[in-house]
């Protein structure tokens, strides 16, 4: 929802049944990044969790070189969710970004 711009009905639906990740993509997107990244830090240290998940959103939350990171990290790994590296809004603010340009090449979906 958030993603679609509804910011208001997205931040209404948070409760402590939604994952971090989503929680996290929530607060990006609505310009709550201090509360995007605590809760990231937080949950990053307790489990592991997929690279590519966690990039989104720290991607919406404007930190570029972290959310790349965790994309190269998703890579070897083949991570089947890559697929949605050009279309997920999450990544637009990447779209500039020569890493990212060399990321989609790599895995053949056309810059």
């Amino acid at each position: 929802m958030a993603l679609q711009g509804k910011k208001n009905e997205a931040l209404a639906q948070l409760d402590d049944s939604i994952d971090i990740i989503h929680k996290a993509i929530v607060f990006a997107t609505v310009g709550e990044r201090e509360k995007a990244l605590r809760g990231l830090k937080q949950v990053e240290k307790e489990r592991p969790l997929c690279s590519f998940c966690l990039a989104q959103p720290y991607a919406l939350a404007g930190e570029s070189n972290e959310a790349i990171r965790l994309i190269e990290k998703s890579y070897p790994q083949h991570d089947a969710m890559l697929v949605q590296l050009k279309t997920n809004p999450a990544f637009d603010s990447l779209h500039s970004d020569p890493r990212y340009q060399a990321l989609l090449r790599r895995i053949h979906l056309s810059p």
